[in-house]
C-alpha cells in the first residue's frame, strides 16, 4: 500500500535536490549521461554498424531510388529503485534561523548519499575489464608513475580497438584524481605545454590538447569504508569516445554509458516526497527516491587501462 506522501511529490525541493546535485563534484553525470524513461523497465534500440556501409547509390534517369536499410536490435534496463529518508525534527524548525531551511539542509544530505552511491556504481562499471573488455594492464616502468611512461602510446593502443569497432576515434580520457596527479607531473607531458623554460602546474585543458583529445573527466569523490578514505575511481584509465553532446532523440549517436532515469510524476532525479508528520518522532520526514540503471550502452567505444600507477 503506498505511503500518503507517494500521492504527491514535492517539485520545489525535488528541483532543489536537482540543482544541488549538479552542484557536486561528481562525474558520474559526465560519464553516463542520463536519459529520462517513461518506465520502470522496458527496451531500448541499439544501433548496428550497417548505415555505415558504403552502397551503390548511383542512378540513372527514370530508374528507381536505391533503398539503404539500417538495422537496430534491443537490449533492456530496469531502474533500480534508491531511496533514503530526512527527518527534520520539530525542534530543528523552531530553532532555525530565519535565513536557513531545515529542510532544505536535509535534503541536501540525503542526496548527497544518493549521488554518491550513484558514483560508485558508475565507476564499478568505467573500470570493470569484464565490462570494457576492450582492455590491458599497464606494468614495469609502463605505469604512470614509473620511468617510462607514454600516455600517447596508450591512445593510440585505445585508438587501434575504438575506431575499427565504431568508426570514432577516442576523444575523452577518464581517470581518478590519483592518477591525474602523476599525469599532470610527467616530465614529457610538462616538456610538452611548456617546452624547456620555466614550468608550472598544468591544467586539465592543457594536457588534453597535447594528449590530442578533448576533454579528461577526473573523478575526486571518496567514501568512508570505516576504516579509510577510498578513491572511487582508483588506479584506471579509461580511453573513450564521446559526442560533444548527447541529443536522447537520436538513436545512432555512441555514447559509452548512459543513466537511464525513470522520469516518474516528470521528475527523473531526486524525487522528494511531501513531508510526512511523524508523531513519534516529532519530525515531518521526507523521502527522497532515485530510480536508476547504468548501463554500459557501447562498450566498443572505450578502452580500458588497468593498473595505471602502482
Amino acid at each position: 500500500m503506498p505511503r500518503p506522501e507517494d500521492l504527491h511529490v514535492d517539485v520545489a525541493l525535488s528541483g532543489f535536490a536537482l540543482d544541488y546535485a549538479l552542484q557536486q563534484d561528481f562525474i558520474g553525470p559526465l560519464v553516463a549521461p542520463t536519459l529520462n524513461v517513461q518506465k520502470l523497465s522496458d527496451k531500448y534500440w541499439v544501433a548496428d554498424k550497417s548505415h555505415l556501409m558504403l552502397h551503390d547509390i548511383k542512378r540513372a534517369p527514370g530508374d528507381l531510388y536505391a533503398r539503404v536499410d539500417w538495422g537496430y536490435s534491443t537490449d533492456n534496463y530496469l531502474c533500480e529503485g534508491y531511496g533514503v529518508q530526512a527527518i527534520v525534527a520539530k525542534e530543528t524548525i523552531a530553532n532555525a534561523d530565519p535565513q536557513t531551511d531545515p529542510a532544505e539542509d536535509a535534503i541536501a544530505a540525503v542526496t548527497g548519499e544518493i549521488m554518491l552511491n550513484a558514483e560508485v556504481r558508475v565507476a564499478a562499471k568505467a573500470f570493470s575489464p569484464s565490462v570494457f573488455t576492450q582492455t590491458s594492464g599497464l606494468s614495469s616502468t609502463a605505469r604512470w608513475d614509473s620511468t617510462a611512461p607514454d600516455p600517447w602510446g596508450n591512445r593510440k593502443t585505445a585508438n587501434a580497438a575504438v575506431r575499427p569497432a565504431t568508426g570514432k576515434k577516442v576523444n575523452t580520457l577518464i581517470i581518478g584524481d590519483l592518477v591525474w596527479e602523476y599525469l599532470r607531473d610527467m616530465a614529457v607531458i610538462k616538456t610538452a605545454i611548456y617546452g624547456m623554460g620555466p614550468q608550472g602546474v598544468p591544467t586539465v585543458d592543457q594536457v588534453a590538447a597535447v594528449l590530442g583529445i578533448k576533454r579528461i573527466i577526473v573523478g575526486s569523490g571518496v567514501y568512508w569504508d570505516g576504516t579509510k578514505m577510498v578513491d572511487i575511481w582508483g588506479k584506471c584509465a579509461l580511453w573513450a569516445y564521446y559526442p560533444d553532446s548527447v541529443d536522447q532523440n537520436r538513436g545512432r549517436i555512441i555514447v559509452p554509458m548512459r543513466t537511464m532515469a525513470w522520469n516518474v510524476d516528470g521528475v527523473a532525479r531526486f524525487q522528494v516526497s511531501a513531508p510526512e508528520w511523524v508523531q513519534s518522532r516529532k519530525a515531518f520526514v521526507h523521502y527522497v527516491d532515485d530510480y536508476t540503471d547504468e548501463k554500459v550502452t557501447c562498450a566498443a567505444a572505450g578502452y580500458l587501462f588497468t593498473t595505471v600507477i602502482s
